[in-house]
C-alpha cells in the first residue's frame, strides 16, 4: 500500500509503502541492505528508500520531466538493487495554478470571501 498514491509533477512527495521484511539485517553474517534500498519510479528512475520498520519504508518521488508526462508510474521496492517487489501504481498531477486573487486583502480575523 503507498500513501500517498499520487503527487504533483515536480516530485518531492514523501511516499510511505507498506509491505513485509523491510529491515532484513542480520549483524551475524554481515547482512545490511542499507545502501541497496531504493524505490524504482520505471522510466523516472530510482530514489534512496529508507526502511523505518520491517512492515514500512519511505521514499521521495522524482521530478517527472517526460513530455508530455506520465500520467502515472508503476513503483517497485528493491532492498539489493536487483530483485523488485510487486509494482503499485503512483500518480502524477499537474498541481492548479493562480492568476489572480480578488480582494487582495482581509481582516486578520478572517472571514473573508475570496
Amino acid at each position: 500500500m503507498l500513501n500517498p498514491d499520487f503527487g504533483p509533477l515536480k516530485g518531492g512527495t514523501e511516499v510511505y509503502i507498506k509491505g513485509n521484511n523491510f529491515k532484513p539485517f542480520d549483524a551475524s553474517h554481515d547482512v545490511n541492505n542499507t545502501n541497496d534500498t531504493f524505490c524504482d519510479f520505471g522510466k523516472l528512475g530510482k530514489t534512496k528508500a529508507y526502511p523505518v520498520s520491517q512492515v514500512l519504508i519511505k521514499c521521495t518521488s522524482p521530478p517527472n520531466n517526460f513530455n508530455p508526462p506520465l500520467v502515472s508510474t508503476m513503483l517497485k521496492v528493491t532492498l539489493n538493487n536487483q530483485n523488485v517487489s510487486n509494482p503499485l501504481e503512483f500518480v502524477f498531477f499537474n498541481p492548479p495554478g493562480l492568476s489572480e486573487v480578488t480582494p487582495l486583502r482581509g481582516p486578520t480575523t478572517g472571514g473573508t470571501v475570496v
